[in-house]
């Protein structure tokens, strides 16, 4: 199993936030092939961003 990480305050300073911000850190840890820990960076937000930008698109795209 993988764990994320995400730190009061630093990271953020409400519960939302952090537990999402852990969540973005739990998935890097995934993708580093399981059984990880992930400490929250702000760029993880910027990758997620991204990530779900491209997907919309891509299923927006096969709909057509």
């Amino acid at each position: 199993s993988s764990i994320g990480i995400s730190v009061y305050p630093d990271d953020s300073h409400n519960i939302e936030s952090l537990m999402s911000n852990a969540d973005a850190a739990m998935y890097q840890a995934k993708l580093g092939g399981g059984n990880n820990r992930s400490f929250f960076r702000a760029d993880m937000n910027d990758r997620a961003v991204r990530h779900l930008f491209f997907e919309r698109n891509r299923a927006s795209g096969a709909a057509a």
